[in-house]
Order: C-alpha cells, then structure tokens, then sequence
C-alpha cells in the first residue's frame, strides 16, 4: 500500500507491551485497517492504515483497554481540544486513538484536528505532513494537504513523494511524474516520526496515567527487562502513537523500479536518486525500501556489487543493534534522535565494529538471496 505505518523492533516491542501493560489499548481493529491501494482512479474514503511488517508478538497483541476508564486522558483531551493552538490539536490527534481504540470514527477526527493545526500554522513543516499523512484518498482536500505540506517543506523528499501518493490517488498520473523527479531533487527524506514521539510523549506526562495491576506490571517489566515506572509507560505509549506514524509515497516510490499497472511507467534513474534519499531517512523501515529499490534495479547493472555491499552493512548494523535498542535508556534515544543514529551509537558503545566481517550474510533467505543476487529468492 502506498501508506505504511512505522513497525520497527522498536515498535513491536511498545505494542507488545501495550498488550501487557493494560493500560491503554489501541484495539485490534485500530492495528489491522488498511488504506486502499493507490490507483489510477479516486479512491474512496478509508480507515486509518495499519502498521506494514507486523512481527507476529504484535499481530498476536490485543491491546485491551480494561483500564483505560480510569486514565484521565480524555478530560485531557478536551482541555486540549479547547487550546485550539496548533501543538495542541496535533496533541489531540496523536493521543485519540490511545482514549478510543476501537471507535471507527477516529481516523476522521484526527483528520480534522491536524487540518486545523495546518491551517493555523500553514508554514511549519511538521504540522501539514501529519495532516498530509492522515489524509490517503484521492479527494481534492488530500491533494490540497498534499500541496501545502510541499510547499512548507520544499527540499524534503517525504513532501514530494506524499504529492506524487495523492496525485496517483486522484487520477493524475502527470502529476505524479512530476512530483517523483522532484522528489530526486530533493537534499533529504524526513518524515518527522521523532518529533511526533516527542510531541506525543510530552503530551502524556501532561496527563498521568494509572499504574497497572501487579500482573501486568510483572509481564512489563519483564518485556523490557526494567522496573515499570511512569518514564517507562510514556515510553511505552508514545512509541505506539509514534508505530503510527504514515508513510506516504512508498508504493508510488516503488513503481519508479518496477512497472505496475496504472501508475507512471518505471525510470532507473529517478529510482535510484529516490533510493538514494531513502537509504539516508531516519527510519528503518524508509532505508530498508530505499535500499531494496536500488539492490533490485541494479541486479544486471554495473553498480549493482556496489549496492548489495551497502545493503549488507546496512543488515549488520540492524542486525547487531537491534536486540541491544531495546533496553530502554537505548530506546528512548532511538524514538527521540532516530533509529539509524541511535544503532550506531549503541554499537560504538559496545565497541561492535560498522562493518561485517567479510563473508558475513543475514539470516533472512530473502535479505540473503538479495545481498548475493539482487534479487528475491524463487517462491
């Protein structure tokens, strides 16, 4: 789908502890939604999209909400929504769904909320790409948050490609093209999925939330191998709130590499500028694609050796931090600073080299079959 949520390691682990913990539930419901496929055609309104890659902790997770009656989360709510000002409504809309797991019309209100946020700040950044984000139908009002959030945001590759995504949803498929070559042009990908933990974080400590029973606290602590304090439960929640984060433009992205029908016909070179920028984003998830566009596109080619060589650095490096992030001291750096700048650090910390030891292959027989060949194994 063209809009993916963020579902890192570090992701799972929050929603798995959202599981656990009982404090606070976003529903099954909530977690297993998808948005429409981009066509070439409008599409119809939908539901919030669901985390892309769910590891199967999280897809077995039911987030249960028996304690969320005594969180004074929705009296927060409301003194939010009163603000009006724009870190308040984006405020709002991050922590609805954490109040209203199961309530079909979430998805609308958190549009509503982070359109009004843009228009009171039409030139900050971050809020007309959570507006831009939450908006994933082929509507004109998408296409217009589409443009605003471009237009505040002129050299973020992210912007453009949420251009090209509603462009692609409305039909037009010229503007698509454009909107993917300007894309190339652009110095950086940046989706701001840590300023929306921090927002999303500082907004919890603003309303205290209920300590869970002795059984769950025991399963948390446990999970994360630390006592469960509220730093802790902030942690917790605000790295759900931050797995649901959109990502906008990827399947458009995509369709630069390979042919799909109805979308603008495959370029190499606009593929491998975009997976240039993509390869360079904070999350892991945006640099895991970047780097599969360009390992797949350059099987044949020339630079191909050269690709598949920084995709396996790429593996080590995840591959090493990955269990080492989810302490939580490491994790809250990793939501806060980025997941690729808080992986190096905590090999550096551990004095892990950046660099494989030669020979050295992923686990995965896909990842495997691609750092050899560039392409997916058969099957």
């Amino acid at each position: 789908m063209s809009h993916r949520r963020i579902t890192t390691p570090l992701c799972v682990l929050a929603l798995a502890a959202l599981a656990v913990a009982g404090t606070v539930g976003l529903g099954r419901a909530w977690l297993t939604r998808r948005a429409p496929e981009a066509t070439a055609r409008p599409a119809a309104a939908a539901p919030a999209p669901a985390p892309a890659f769910l590891h199967p902790l999280a897809r077995a997770a039911t987030l249960r909400r028996d304690a969320v009656a005594d969180w004074p989360l929705d009296t927060h709510l409301r003194t939010l929504r009163r603000r009006r000002d724009a870190d308040a409504l984006i405020a709002y809309a991050l922590l609805l769904p954490l109040a209203r797991p199961d309530d079909p019309t979430v998805a609308d209100v958190q549009r509503r909320a982070l359109a009004e946020a843009a228009r009171r700040a039409p030139d900050d950044a971050f809020a007309n790409a959570l507006h831009s984000g939450h908006c994933f139908d082929g509507t004109p009002a998408c296409l217009a948050a589409a443009e605003a959030w471009v237009a505040a945001d002129p050299d973020n590759a992210a912007a453009w490609l949420g251009l090209a995504d509603a462009a692609q949803r409305g039909g037009n498929r010229h503007l698509a093209r454009l909107a993917l070559a300007e894309a190339t042009r652009a110095s950086r990908h940046e989706l701001y999925l840590e300023q929306t933990f921090r927002a999303a974080y500082a907004a919890l400590e603003q309303a205290p939330t209920p300590p869970p029973d002795a059984e769950r606290r025991r399963a948390l602590a446990a999970l994360w191998q630390a006592p469960v304090d509220d730093a802790l439960l902030h942690l917790t929640h605000a790295s759900a709130v931050a797995s649901a984060h959109p990502v906008p433009g990827l399947q458009v992205a995509a369709s630069a590499c390979r042919a799909r029908p109805g979308y603008p016909p495959p370029d190499r070179a606009v593929c491998l500028a975009l997976a240039e920028r993509l390869v360079r984003a904070s999350s892991l998830l945006v640099r895991n694609l970047g780097y599969g566009m360009a390992v797949r596109a350059t099987a044949d080619r020339p630079e191909g050796p050269g690709w598949r060589e920084r995709y396996r650095r790429f593996l080590w490096v995840r591959d090493q931090a990955t269990p080492r992030l989810l302490d939580p001291a490491w994790a809250l750096r990793a939501q806060r600073e980025g997941e690729w700048t808080a992986m190096l650090a905590v090999l550096r910390h551990h004095r892990i080299p950046l660099a494989p030891p030669p020979g050295w292959l992923p686990r995965n027989p896909h990842e495997r079959a691609r750092v050899l060949t560039g392409r997916d194994p058969p099957g």
